[in-house]
């Protein structure tokens, strides 16, 4: 029997984190393992997660390592066959493991590398499907963040599950990218849903750092599984686009140095997938939008025609 084990990554979200655990622990196919890591929070989390649900393992860092080395110590601290990657402000639907291990072990499942539930955000502005269609299952694409990722995809390998250099944002392409080049799809299951809490998030301004990160993550992963010639059309409408939008040429001239810092990494770690580029036009075009969308309608919202809105009362009362 495949063994499932989900890693709960938490900095300071002490509510949603607890949320989040009480859907970990109502599935109905129990993980085998459920560790929480815990970037050096200091809102009382750690004492929440050993007082109210002492059968999680808790693993306390000495310091924030961010989403992408708080996820790669999860990966390896978990010795299950697959491993939940889920952050703490988000709930799981009860179905969500029973889903997720039935895709592994369905036949054919040899190719299926990751598995995504399907994703919904909660905005300010209600609660939305941003769903890729299931035509796109086995294409490069995005995780979104929340997935079960099978060990043996980069077993044996120097590879860690995140590259550490993005600490944050875009990660989920670069990480969607490396699995297909090992030789791995990307499956979507729809009968399974991870919601997305961001309404708190929305509420406050994003930081500038969040600005730079976006920006020199994209040119990252351009730089790194991009062809030669797309590298050349690509690069700068990019620079050009980020500029009009965050309107900060600091922020402008301290992302574009530090993706220049990184560049040798980037040639070292270059390999463009042998299947063509199509996602990677949608991905990088969907970052932009994400980007203009943070600018002018807060954090983790859009326009709202651009949304398929969701009856509420419909949603578990967990992700309520």
């Amino acid at each position: 029997m495949t063994s499932i084990g989900l890693s709960v990554i938490s900095y300071n979200r002490k509510d949603d984190l607890r949320k989040a655990l009480k859907s970990v622990f109502a599935q109905s196919r129990k993980p085998d393992e459920v560790l929480v890591v815990d970037n050096a929070s200091v809102d009382g989390a750690p004492a929440m997660v050993e007082k109210e649900f002492p059968q999680a393992r808790l693993l306390r860092l000495e310091k924030n390592l961010g989403l992408c080395g708080g996820a790669n110590v999860a990966f390896e601290a978990l010795h299950t066959d697959l491993v939940g990657i889920v952050e703490s402000d988000t709930v799981l639907s009860g179905n969500w493991v029973e889903e997720v291990v039935r895709d592994f072990e369905a036949r054919g499942h040899e190719r299926v590398g990751i598995v995504c539930p399907k994703y919904i955000q909660r905005l300010p502005s209600g609660c939305v499907d941003v769903e890729i269609p299931p035509k796109e299952n086995g294409s490069i694409s995005h995780t979104n963040g929340i997935f079960a990722i099978h060990k043996k995809v980069f077993e044996g390998k120097k590879e860690k599950l995140y590259s550490e250099p993005y600490e944050m944002y875009a990660q989920e392409f670069d990480l969607s990218a490396r699995v297909f080049n090992q030789g791995y799809w990307i499956k979507r299951n729809l009968a399974a849903a991870t919601y997305h809490n961001v309404r708190n998030d929305a509420a406050r301004a994003p930081s500038e750092w969040v600005f730079k990160n976006q920006f020199r993550n994209n040119l990252w992963s351009l730089w790194r599984f991009y062809s030669k010639r797309n590298i050349l059309a690509f690069t700068l409408p990019f620079l050009v686009y980020f500029l009009f939008y965050v309107k900060s040429p600091w922020i402008w001239l301290c992302g574009l140095a530090e993706a220049l810092a990184g560049l040798p990494w980037c040639m070292a770690t270059r390999k463009v997938p042998a299947s063509g580029e199509h996602a990677f036009y949608r991905s990088i075009l969907a970052n932009l939008s994400h980007i203009r969308a943070m600018r002018h309608y807060g954090y983790g919202s859009r326009p709202q025609e651009k949304y398929h809105y969701l009856d509420e009362k419909t949603l578990p009362e967990a992700a309520a």
